[in-house]
């Protein structure tokens, strides 16, 4: 019997496991856990810009949104929902980007799971798809934290 090898290095994990990992390990460490599951998943040569762009989002959106609390912080006569709205743009940003990540995985996984390693060769990941996902979440999170909570705490 002559049994052929996969070109696979070992089995992918599930993506959707990540959820709890973000608030403990932030959006590099997700990045950085999502981008070696590629090569498992038949893309490799995703994995070194996933983790480069994991680094990119969290570090930029951090300067980003601290940069406009200091422009927005005690000025008179700015809205709340201004100097709110940076930071919850990045926080969403982070979000989404993990999510969108982890959803682009999961079609990938869900096929390997039920037809095995060999199935996922060909697989067509959905960027789309993963884009406006992650897109959701970011103004799902600028919309809750901009308007939502501060009519709720009156800020």
């Amino acid at each position: 019997m002559n049994e052929q090898k996969s070109s696979f290095p070992k089995k992918p994990w599930n993506p959707n496991s990540i959820f709890g990992l973000f608030f403990g390990i932030t959006t590099i460490g997700v990045g950085i856990l999502l981008g070696l599951n590629w090569a498992p998943l038949g893309k490799p040569e995703w994995r070194l810009k996933t983790i480069l762009l994991s680094l990119l989002v969290n570090v930029g959106t951090i300067l980003i949104a601290v940069g406009w609390i200091f422009i927005f912080a005690g000025m008179p006569g700015v809205p709340n929902q201004i100097g709110l709205l940076m930071p919850f743009i990045a926080l969403g940003s982070n979000f989404g980007f993990s999510m969108a990540l982890s959803r682009l995985q999961s079609g990938a996984y869900k096929k390997y799971q039920n037809e095995g390693i060999d199935a996922i060769q060909d697989y067509e990941y959905d960027i789309r798809g993963a884009t406006r996902y992650g897109i959701i979440i970011v103004l799902g999170a600028v919309v809750f934290g901009t308007f939502i909570l501060p009519a709720i705490f009156q800020l």
